[in-house]
């Protein structure tokens, strides 16, 4: 890999680099995570990324690019080991919403922690995490760029499709952050952004 790759995960990460794998491991406090790591094997069919825990291998996919196999194993790196610190608390504040006000009160907490672009409550959105009402229950949803949906949640209850639009929007905003990182080294991965989403949110 070049010196873009290594840069990119200069930190908290050991990367084991070898002639046709790379594993990738996560430092915390200054220990290896050993059982949980990202690999990489190269074939001549391109790129195939693993999630190897405790032992057993999940295949990720392969992908002939090269740069674009990178993005996808940072992607999953952030995503498993370095999380989104959730507040508890709003997530409380949602669950007691009910009234007639109760979308607008929802917005509020929402807004709180995350820009409005990410989500909405009422109609759907592009590029923003969605919630629709089914008959009284909730569908929470993904509108891509071109009006593609990536469901996340059907036949909720309100208060819970409230905490899910939560949950996913400080998600989203998160990976527009890892993006805006990635692409810096990896300009090609800017026609990558929905695909590399979806790594994020595991959807």
């Amino acid at each position: 890999m070049n010196n873009e790759f290594k840069r990119l995960f200069q930190k908290n990460y050991k990367v084991i680099e070898e002639i046709n794998s790379i594993e990738i491991f996560y430092i915390n406090c200054g220990m290896i995570e050993q059982e949980m790591y990202i690999k990489c094997k190269k074939s001549a069919l391109g790129w195939t990324i693993f999630k190897c825990v405790r032992g057993n291998n999940f295949e990720i996919g392969t992908f002939v690019e090269e740069e674009y196999a990178i993005c996808v194993m940072y992607v999953l790196c952030v995503k498993n080991f370095e999380g989104v610190k959730e507040n508890n608390n709003l997530k409380r504040s949602l669950r007691t919403c009910e009234g007639e006000n109760a979308k607008v009160q929802a917005t509020q907490i929402i807004e709180s922690e995350c820009e409005l672009k990410y989500f909405s409550l009422d109609k759907p959105k592009k590029n923003a995490i969605c919630m629709e009402n089914v008959n009284g229950l909730y569908n929470t949803f993904y509108l891509s760029k071109d009006d593609s949906r990536v469901n996340i949640v059907s036949d909720a209850t309100f208060n819970r499709a409230l905490v899910v639009v939560y949950n996913f929007s400080i998600l989203l905003k998160e990976f527009n952050k890892i993006y805006t990182q990635i692409t810096k080294h990896y300009s090609t991965c800017k026609n990558h952004y929905e695909k590399l989403l979806r790594y994020y949110l595991n959807k």
